[in-house]
């Protein structure tokens, strides 16, 4: 019996385009092709390559590299590996983070080959398969990324058609990535057109069932709702077919715990009319997060000067008649000298009509102020400016344009992350402040958010990071002066520039500022009452390291208190010490003086500034503090 020497695979170490490329091992294969894990020999990278081989009508011998074809006509194979090698190129363009990206494409073996970087990670379906089913957040983070990848490729009317959990790569950093564009092709929104009928079931829409049928946004939104009924159910949905007689079971009938925004996004993007259906991402985005759009720190829009109407077109007399006339004209009323002068005139308005430019007729109308073809050369330059015109006011509404959308873009990414952050989805809230933030870096108000995100996350550093940032463009925004200076004052040493923050905040009109510094100037009060009452009590017990330890930088080095040893302090420094060295360690009564000064009285006769009156005591001390409670200065009031 003859040994069947065919197969479908390349073989592990074939090399591809003269040696470039070493095929290691499948990754996988489909319907239209074989991807495969290639080492590129000279720089040492791994790539995914995707051969172009039609499964049931292609074979190669196992002995040679060539694909042959079997049932299927060499010019229908033609022409399905022209289109491939034409979508290709056309996907090469793409540059998304969520997308794979083709880096190289070439023939060779009877068929093509396009290049990718391989993504390391697991596919959604292989991470369902393993985890079960994932929790709501991590769900709505990996459709949010493949939403905007699909959005993208929308916008340069380009169908998927084969969005599916087998198609998305998770990276270790859980990004997702949407790979398989074998079944892509451009699209003219919602109009009848033919492609191939290439589906999954379960996540194709109906439409893609037939070839001749109306394609559009939507029927990819079709597939994006059933991988998200799949990543949250852990279930298959029901084959769009089977849905014509039975009733699919809602994702919340099988999991309680899924919300009702989601479960009802889903059941509007499976429904089997694409009319019922979001009609592009924006809706499907809004529908999943229950967003309602509001307008926040528009950028300025410039206005289109008005459209004038443009005059017929002047005809312009022939060149030959013109010669024609010109002749007649020199021979019977001028000499020779004025015939040259006037054939000079019509070679420069000859050259005029031919340069078809303003410059030129301007030229024209100072050389020759009486000439002949003057009102010609005239409503020339005339119609002229008017095209000029035209076409900078179209290059204005087109930069007007592009502005309006990135606006909208920003103002989108802007709510959604807010609506993210309020659903506790704070990871989902960053990426959508950052896209705005790419997209418009000079707006305070998204550094702002980042920084509110990552306050709400604890993570106080990165906080701060984007609160400055926000100042830096935006000295005077409230909050971010008001939220930096109560991060700084709790969570740092350096509490007197976190009461600078703060103080700006109120004296810029911050409500929320004013009554921050109105409930705690008690407890600041109190701090500087207890700092005192802390340094008779380290004297008393003579621990001359706490009581080293009350006094602010600046004064240690204005006393040269570098060494907190008893001896030390008692011998060079007897008078600042000796001031409450008589107080018998007991405090009578703290008085509040001018603002940040404090007067400790012990039995000695003074002027008290609230009562107005004398007072007997034994001694009156000034203390002076900064804003953190530290003593700057000390000094005896006898």
């Amino acid at each position: 019996m003859p040994q069947d020497n065919t197969s479908k695979e390349l073989t592990t170490g074939t090399r591809l385009q003269s040696g470039k490329y070493t095929i290691e091992r499948v990754l996988g294969a489909g319907g239209f092709g074989i991807t495969y894990y290639a080492r590129h020999n000279t720089l040492g990278h791994y790539f995914a390559i995707k051969e172009f081989f039609i499964s049931g009508y292609c074979v190669r011998n196992t002995w040679r590299k060539n694909v042959m074809l079997q049932g299927i006509d060499p010019e229908v194979y033609d022409k399905y590996l022209q289109k491939f090698i034409e979508e290709a190129q056309i996907l090469a363009q793409l540059d998304h983070p969520n997308i794979v990206k083709i880096i190289d494409i070439f023939q060779e073996n009877n068929t093509a080959y396009i290049v990718m970087p391989f993504v390391d990670g697991q596919t959604l379906q292989q991470l369902v398969e393993q985890k079960g089913r994932l929790d709501y957040e991590t769900a709505v983070n990996y459709i949010a990324q493949l939403s905007d990848a699909v959005d993208y490729i929308h916008q340069r009317n380009i169908l998927h058609r084969d969005i599916k959990p087998d198609n998305v790569i998770i990276t270790p950093e859980n990004n997702a990535i949407l790979i398989d564009f074998g079944s892509a092709r451009e699209f003219i929104n919602d109009k009848t057109q033919q492609h191939t009928t290439i589906y999954t079931q379960g996540y194709a829409p109906l439409e893609q069932y037939a070839a001749n049928s109306r394609k559009g946004s939507y029927s990819d939104i079709y597939s994006l709702g059933a991988v998200f009924y799949f990543t949250l159910s852990g279930e298959k949905p029901m084959d769009a077919a089977t849905r014509m007689g039975e009733t699919m079971p809602e994702p919340k009938a099988l999991v309680s715990s899924i919300p009702d925004e989601a479960n009802q996004t889903i059941m509007k993007a499976m429904s089997l009319k694409p009319e019922d259906r979001q009609q592009n991402i924006k809706e499907f985005m809004e529908d999943l997060l229950n967003k309602k759009r509001k307008i926040v720190s528009p950028s300025p829009k410039f206005q289109a000067p008005p459209k004038k109407e443009t005059s017929s077109k002047t005809p312009i007399i022939l060149f030959t008649i013109l010669i024609s006339v010109l002749i007649i004209g020199v021979g019977s009323y001028f000499g020779v000298k004025k015939w040259q002068a006037d054939q000079q005139e019509l070679t420069a308005y000859n050259n005029v009509i031919s340069a078809d430019n303003i410059t030129d007729c301007d030229n024209y109308l100072t050389i020759y102020p009486d000439g002949k073809h003057r009102t010609d050369v005239q409503n020339l330059r005339d119609k002229l400016q008017q095209k000029k015109d035209e076409e900078e006011r179209e290059r204005i509404a087109q930069e007007q344009e592009k502005i309006a959308q990135q606006n909208q873009k920003v103002q989108d990414y802007y709510n959604m992350g807010y609506d993210a952050a309020k659903n506790g989805l704070y990871d989902l809230s960053l990426q959508y402040f950052q896209k705005a933030i790419d997209i418009d870096p000079n707006n305070a108000e998204l550094f702002f958010g980042m920084g509110y995100v990552y306050a709400k996350q604890e993570n106080l550093q990165q906080a701060m990071t984007y609160y400055n940032k926000t100042l830096q463009i935006n000295p005077n925004h409230e909050y971010a002066n008001l939220n930096l200076g109560v991060i700084i004052y709790y969570y740092t040493n350096d509490r007197q520039k976190g009461l600078e923050y703060i103080n700006k905040a109120a004296n810029l009109g911050n409500q929320d500022a004013q009554k921050w510094l109105q409930e705690n100037s008690a407890a600041l009060t109190s701090n500087y009452v207890n700092t005192i009452r802390g340094l008779l009590q380290a004297e008393e017990a003579r621990d001359f390291s706490k009581i080293y330890s009350y006094f602010s930088p600046n004064m240690r080095r204005y006393y040269n208190l570098t060494n907190p040893d008893y001896y030390t302090l008692k011998n060079r420094y007897e008078y600042i010490w000796g001031i409450t060295s008589n107080a018998q360690n007991y405090v009578q009564s703290i008085e509040k003086g001018s603002e940040d000064t404090y007067y400790l009285h012990t039995n000695y006769q003074y002027y008290s500034i609230k009562q107005q009156q004398t007072m007997s005591v034994n001694s009156v001390v000034c203390f002076v503090f900064d804003s953190t409670g530290k003593i700057v200065e000390l000094y005896d009031l006898k």
